[in-house]
């Protein structure tokens, strides 16, 4: 894999590291998660815009019958995807939860190899079984920072959650290989991608939005408590964990194989990490430091 490109890939992953800290802080100014989507996407456009502005547009013909492939690339991903996770979280708490979402990118790697003919390397399956297996410690071990309470969930619950997790982990690493295919047979340079995805998830999220606010499922703002400062947030993270690190992503897997790029964007959870620790006062354990160290080993495994 060429230098630039793994550095691009290692930029996506801590973009991805940021997004949480971000939604945590608009989480704790009063929004839910289901307003993650909807509001991060007025980051996300612009960003998308300027990219496509200074790549220049470029669709090619026939591109419009691809709309409603693109519409399920972005529905899969950050609709049915987050939706799958969060319920996850409520069966099974947070930590089990991400323990099991991170066999994604097993998902990924099978994906690509079955879908899209890529050959595997053995540097890169032990590399991607490191990254796995990093993660995997860095969740165990945060469980114990877990109250008590919230693991006391009886094993029917748990085990709902863990079905939730694993089918969030499929539809979460099913995607790269989808957005590769998908980036092939638009014949799209990566901005005009990118572009395109921005307006069809803004379609998708807003519409689900304004459902649930007309339905009565969402109270507005003020009955909920939400600070301006919240959605600033939420902005932010579509700024960056949607507007530069989709565009980002798509040079990614155009430059080279998913097989090798979606393990090293799956070390996102370091980069979380380490800035929580830095910046938030978090303490970490040391099974954490070394499922981190697990997760760059097997990262420069896969990127050599």
């Amino acid at each position: 894999m060429p230098l630039a490109v793994f550095l691009l890939a290692i930029m996506c992953a801590f973009l991805g590291g940021v997004s949480p800290l971000l939604q945590k802080k608009s989480m704790q100014y009063g929004t839910s998660p289901d307003d993650s989507n909807a509001f991060r996407t007025l980051g996300y456009l612009p960003v998308a815009l300027a990219c496509v502005m200074i790549e220049g547009f470029h669709f090619p013909p026939g591109w419009f019958f691809l709309i409603p492939l693109f519409v399920l690339n972005v529905t899969t991903n950050f609709v049915v995807g987050d939706t799958l996770f969060f319920s996850a979280v409520r069966h099974a708490g947070a930590s089990l939860a991400m323990a099991v979402v991170c066999c994604y990118p097993i998902v990924s790697i099978m994906g690509a190899v079955l879908f899209l003919g890529e050959k595997l390397r053995y540097t890169g399956m032990i590399g991607a079984a490191a990254v796995v297996l990093g993660l995997l410690l860095v969740q165990l071990a945060s469980r114990r920072n877990v109250p008590r309470e919230e693991d006391a969930r009886d094993f029917s619950n748990i085990s709902l959650g863990i079905l939730f997790a694993l089918l969030a982990a499929l539809f979460w690493g099913g995607t790269s290989p989808f957005s590769k295919w998908l980036l092939g047979k638009s014949a799209m340079p990566p901005g005009t991608f990118n572009f395109v995805r921005a307006i069809a998830l803004l379609a998708v999220s807003w519409t689900i939005w304004l459902w649930q606010r007309g339905t009565g499922r969402k109270g507005s703002f003020a009955e909920r408590g939400v600070r301006p400062i919240a959605i600033g947030y939420l902005v932010l993270g579509g700024v960056l964990a949607l507007g530069v690190l989709n565009y980002a992503f798509a040079w990614c897997i155009k430059l080279a194989p998913v097989s090798r790029i979606s393990p090293i964007i799956a070390s996102s959870p370091i980069f979380t990490m380490i800035i929580a620790t830095r910046f938030m006062k978090e303490k970490l354990r040391p099974l954490q430091w070394a499922g981190g160290l697990l997760v760059v080993g097997g990262a420069i495994l896969v990127g050599i």
